[in-house]
């Protein structure tokens, strides 16, 4: 469970509910000393909102704990309680309100982690490819989505329509459980020199081989696409090999 805000008065009982239920918690902080009741319990990070470079850093952080994986599914998990929520409480003010401020929460993490997911599981080499048909599929799926809401609401009610949606929330979690959690990969580029196309495989092979280096793919503009674990990769590498010191 992320709590943003753990040194306050509202996250520190979060965090202290959400560890006696037995959940991992990491949560952002401005005051340290506010929580040495979490210290070996709970993942801190230091975040001041109102500074960019603090943001920045959180970011950097939480994907060097590979935590991006755990919040799309967190956000999922989100949007189909405010779905049922919206379900049930659709006919009142303060429900109504209430779902949507944590559907629209929810939502708006998605919208900024999906294109991010997928440019992470393209092949090397086809981000924009990948990118260009998740943004086709979604607008088919605002054409199609809004076909099917206005004809459940016209002969079911509005009930139906977040009912609905929360039965395919949970199929989508339930497949997004079952996927395999993508590494956290860079993706480098590279010009190749001049060589005869016999040369290719060979120096696919070379680079696929080093350090690092989890996908390779040679365009025929002469550039050269790397996937690579910034942990364990040395660029240097790829310049010798490319300039033929290698």
């Amino acid at each position: 469970m992320f709590i943003l805000g753990l040194s306050s008065d509202i996250g520190r009982e979060l965090g202290k509910r959400y560890l006696a239920d037995g959940f991992r918690v990491y949560g952002t902080y401005r005051r340290r000393a506010a929580l040495d009741e979490f210290a070996g319990r709970a993942r801190l990070f230091p975040c001041d909102v109102a500074g960019a470079a603090s943001v920045r850093s959180l970011a950097e952080a939480c994907r060097a704990a590979d935590l991006r994986w755990n919040i799309f599914i967190g956000a999922v998990g989100t949007l189909i309680g405010a779905l049922l929520l919206l379900a049930l409480g659709s006919t009142g003010l303060a429900g109504m309100a209430t779902g949507l401020l944590v559907f629209f929460a929810a939502f708006n993490l998605l919208e900024a982690t999906l294109p991010s997911l997928i440019s992470k599981l393209a092949p090397a080499g086809t981000k924009g490819t990948a990118i260009g048909v998740y943004s086709s599929v979604q607008f088919i799926g605002t054409f199609t989505g809004a076909v099917a809401g206005g004809w459940l609401s016209q002969h079911y009610g509005a009930e139906a329509v977040f009912g609905f949606c929360a039965v395919l929330a949970v199929v989508w979690l339930l497949l997004a459980l079952g996927m395999r959690v993508p590494e956290s990969l860079d993706t480098r580029r590279y010009q190749l020199p001049t060589m005869d196309s016999q040369a290719v495989p060979g120096l696919t092979r070379q680079l696929a081989g080093l350090p690092g280096v989890r996908e390779v793919m040679l365009s025929g503009e002469g550039v050269a696409y790397l996937k690579v674990d910034s942990q364990g990769f040395d660029e240097q590498n790829v310049i010798k090999l490319l300039g033929g010191e290698i």
